[in-house]
């Protein structure tokens, strides 16, 4: 069903024997998954601290006690200061594919309301907030969990749901402003699957669909997978990848919505100077005044400003879960 939707698993072939594509950007995602962080270090992480690890992912046999006594230590204390949800089911008005069941991660990590301008909150309301304002929007970085008696083929299914939905999101991000959408064959989301003992990590870009039915296709990529126990070096390995992979995702949702909030100013600015321009003939039309154009353009910028600064101020007012944003 997500196949013929467009939305493609790690390791597809087409029915002509042709791959996939991959990420343009693969080889930075496997440096960064790489990359040494001092909050794992030997000296950070005590042997007796791994050990404990290892004995409570043994113990554990079921997904709720997993996610409550597992991945804590994965996932680091820095992870209490992130934006962050578990388990609400996605609620847009436009899946991805039609007929099938929304996201429903176990953890995600997605940007605040108050960091996007209202603007393109509003214009891209059906692609980046999935449950409420007071929930994370452009989720580009999602956990599933299952315990010992989990099936990985459910996980990766429900992760390639999640990765697609989130690159929709960063996608539109990207493109806020744009007379025409960029496909540039780069990740920007990634998931994530852990079960009994193993992390897998995913990222998901999308390209342009050649089919009229849909205008884009979404292509999963394993990244890499990690057994985090048996050795102290395979933990710090995979809870490294997944910090890492967190962090890097947060990056990316930080530098689009910049520049999308940068384009909502710089639409309101012109606005306001349309605003005030038309003000201006209009008063000096209809009353044949002297009086110094310049003066009146200021005049007119000045109450074309307080009229128009609200689509740029800090959300005041956030919906409960399972609102609709109206607009």
């Amino acid at each position: 069903m997500m196949i013929d939707g467009g939305v493609y698993p790690p390791g597809y072939r087409y029915p002509d024997g042709q791959r996939a594509p991959k990420p343009t950007n693969t080889q930075e995602l496997q440096a960064m998954l790489r990359a040494d962080r001092k909050s794992l270090s030997p000296s950070a992480l005590s042997e007796d601290a791994l050990v404990y690890f290892e004995e409570r992912v043994l113990r554990e046999t079921n997904k709720a006690n997993t996610a409550a006594e597992v991945f804590p230590t994965i996932v680091g204390t820095q992870d209490r200061e992130l934006l962050q949800e578990r388990k609400l089911q996605y609620n847009y008005d436009t899946p991805i594919v039609p007929g099938t069941s929304q996201p429903k991660p176990d953890k995600l990590y997605g940007a605040s309301a108050d960091q996007i301008a209202i603007p393109v909150r509003r214009d891209l309301e059906q692609h980046i907030v999935p449950f409420s304002l007071s929930d994370p929007l452009v989720p580009n970085h999602t956990l599933e969990l299952k315990g010992e008696r989990g099936g990985s083929n459910v996980l990766q299914s429900q992760a390639m749901n999640n990765g697609a939905y989130g690159a929709r999101a960063v996608h539109s991000v990207q493109n806020y402003g744009n007379t025409a959408p960029i496909y540039d064959g780069c990740a920007r989301t990634v998931s994530t699957t852990y079960n009994d003992g193993t992390l897998r990590v995913y990222a998901t870009h999308l390209a342009e669909s050649t089919s009229h039915d849909r205008d884009a296709e979404y292509f999963m990529t394993h990244l890499n997978s990690y057994a985090l126990i048996g050795d102290a070096d395979n933990f710090r390995r995979g809870a490294t990848a997944f910090r890492n992979s967190r962090d890097w995702a947060q990056g990316q949702r930080d530098l689009l919505r910049s520049r999308a909030n940068a384009v909502a100013t710089a639409e309101a600015d012109a606005a306001i100077r349309q605003s005030s321009r038309s003000r201006s003939t209009r008063r000096l039309t209809s009353t044949g005044s002297s009086v110094n154009p310049a003066l009146r353009v200021a005049s007119d910028t000045s109450a074309s400003r307080d009229e128009l600064s609200g689509l740029l101020t800090p959300l005041k007012r956030q919906r409960r879960h399972g609102q609709r944003l109206k607009m």
